[in-house]
């Protein structure tokens, strides 16, 4: 893939127009995610996975075509899924679904139709107990245990070091392989893996090195996608694309934005930052177009033929000013975009 100096000039743009964004606590550790893991390498094996559940099962809540309202409903609950009440919930059921990682993928709970593919069980399926706001949800919590359990074997640190291995090498292609692991947990696409595990990765603590595979998560949202439609880094490419899993492959927005971060080196914005920063450029994007970011770009603000007077782009005539895709067909699945 070609480097675009247009496409590249745009986004330099608005990152030094913007940047009181986070820039200098963006990657700042957490005592949260430092818990997370000095449990995840320190604990006993029965203990490992505990936090991490609880993190990952949160960082969720936005799959299985939710919206923000799930955190809402999530932190209503008094009994809310945890390893340990899952484990237990496991242990005690009979269906044979819950037997492990591979024989759940065909366990079909749906909340609003009271439904499953085995409705001999149903009535004494533990599922339901735990009420999530969609079923969808209530899949993944169990997804998420059996993936920790079975799948990594409850030490995630173990999996991840045999995964990448201590000393780097492709990270990218590695980071593939890895995330098309972690979107085997129901509902789970490649955006939330990448939102979720971002935060984790990008942390530093004694015995946990992987500062630079986090650097290349990218979480493609339509925000993120119709920012690359809109201002015509997307034909610049020549990958013209409706909003969907192509987003998340080389030959889509991922591969657009590891190739601008190829030719950006974001220590001119910030010297404690690594020069290839796919993540730091992601972000950027999202927050100059998100409402809880600059709120400048998005279809909100930014009319067809009516461009938003605040946006750099617009004053420096940078910004090909497209329609935004209003509805696009994508493996059978309509995506609404902002």
């Amino acid at each position: 893939m070609s480097c675009q100096n247009h496409s590249i000039e745009i986004v330099k743009q608005i990152i030094m127009a913007h940047q009181k964004l986070f820039v200098d606590i963006y990657l700042t550790d957490s005592p949260e995610i430092e818990a997370i893991v000095d449990q995840m390498i320190h604990a006993k094996l029965h203990h490992k996975s505990i936090k991490l559940y609880q993190y990952l099962m949160e960082a969720f809540l936005l799959s299985g075509g939710g919206d923000q309202s799930n955190h809402g409903y999530y932190a209503k609950q008094r009994v809310k899924p945890t390893f340990n009440r899952v484990k237990q919930a496991v242990k005690a059921a009979d269906c044979p679904k819950l037997a492990g990682f591979e024989t759940f993928n065909g366990c079909g709970y749906r909340k609003t139709a009271h439904k499953c593919n085995e409705p001999d069980w149903l009535s004494t399926c533990p599922l339901p107990a735990f009420d999530m706001k969609r079923g969808a949800l209530n899949h993944m919590a169990f997804s998420l245990y059996f993936f920790l359990r079975d799948v990594t074997g409850r030490d995630f640190y173990a999996y991840v070091t045999e995964h990448f291995g201590q000393a780097g090498g492709a990270i990218n292609d590695s980071l593939q392989s890895f995330i098309k692991k972690v979107t085997t947990i129901a509902n789970v696409g490649p955006k939330l893996a990448h939102m979720a595990l971002s935060g984790l990765f990008l942390t530093t603590y004694p015995g946990w090195n992987y500062r630079q595979v986090g650097a290349h998560m990218i979480a493609v949202d339509s925000l993120v996608h119709n920012f690359l439609h809109r201002t015509g880094i997307l034909g610049s490419y020549q990958l013209d694309h409706a909003y969907g899993p192509r987003c998340h492959t080389p030959n889509g927005c991922l591969g657009i934005i590891h190739d601008l971060a190829k030719h950006i080196d974001c220590r001119e914005f910030n010297p404690t930052l690594p020069p290839d920063f796919p993540r730091f450029v992601q972000y950027y994007i999202w927050a100059y177009c998100g409402q809880a970011g600059e709120n400048i770009c998005n279809g909100i603000k930014c009319k067809p033929s009516k461009p938003n007077p605040a946006c750099v782009l617009h004053h420096q005539g940078l910004c090909a000013e497209l329609p935004p895709q209003r509805l696009a067909q994508q493996a059978g699945n309509p995506f609404l975009f902002p």
